[in-house]
């Protein structure tokens, strides 16, 4: 890396915020997407699902949109908002399964009869939003870091190459972390290996998929946003 490239990187992952603040048209719409994902995951994780001769869990299906959104979020509004969305939702996470918690476990009238139903789904929430957490702090940390640390090796362009890179990486990541943690001692040893195998190529695949969209998504909203590198949250 040369001078101004270190310099760059320097500037993208510690300089403090200055200046004006700007009013983003489409933040919110990204905060609450990750949001919406995040809690979607935390909820489908016990349901598995068979595609194509796979053994998956269905939150994982979900997991690569969020990569992608974060991916987006770093790229125009910058890293230090990007880990602020993922901050953010990690808290709000815990406070959802607090909230879980403490419903499922209220008593119910006797006629009730689907109690069984709720405790499957968040009866251990406290284990899924664990692995969540752990699992999306880790791997979404590394993924913004690596799409800004690429921005400065790149020069800002090839935004789908560097969308594959940093969200494959993560991505396989967060399947071996989350997935250990959720399914052990509910599944064999054998059986989980073959989900986060199955999870890591799914994902892989979802993310090539996916890069070209992002690549266009993210190119519309820095014109609309029409944001400088002064302006963004480095």
């Amino acid at each position: 890396m040369s001078v101004n490239q270190v310099e760059r990187l320097n500037q993208i992952l510690f300089k403090p915020e200055q200046g004006k603040i700007y009013q983003h048209k489409h933040l919110i719409f990204f905060s609450m997407c990750c949001m919406m994902l995040m809690l979607c995951k935390s909820i489908f994780s016990y349901r598995l699902v068979a595609l194509g001769g796979f053994t998956l869990q269905a939150g994982q299906l979900i997991a690569p949109l969020w990569f992608t959104i974060s991916d987006i979020s770093a790229e125009v509004y910058g890293y230090k908002i990007a880990r602020k969305i993922l901050s953010t939702g990690l808290i709000c996470q815990v406070i959802f399964t607090i909230i879980c918690m403490i419903l499922v476990n209220l008593p119910h009238p006797s006629f009730w009869h689907d109690e069984a139903s709720f405790k499957i789904v968040f009866g251990d929430m406290w284990r899924v939003s664990f692995a969540v957490l752990f699992a999306f702090f880790v791997s979404g940390l590394i993924n913004i870091k690596l799409i800004s640390y690429l921005k400065v090796l790149m020069h800002g362009e090839h935004f789908w190459l560097r969308s594959i890179c940093a969200s494959g990486i993560s991505e396989i990541l967060y399947s071996i972390l989350a997935t250990f943690i959720i399914q052990y001692g509910k599944l064999n040893f054998s059986v989980i290996c073959s989900i986060i195998v199955a999870s890591a190529t799914l994902k892989i695949i979802y993310s090539i998929l996916l890069a070209f969209p992002a690549h266009a998504t993210a190119f519309f909203v820095s014109r609309s946003e029409k944001l400088s590198d002064e302006q963004l949250s480095f």
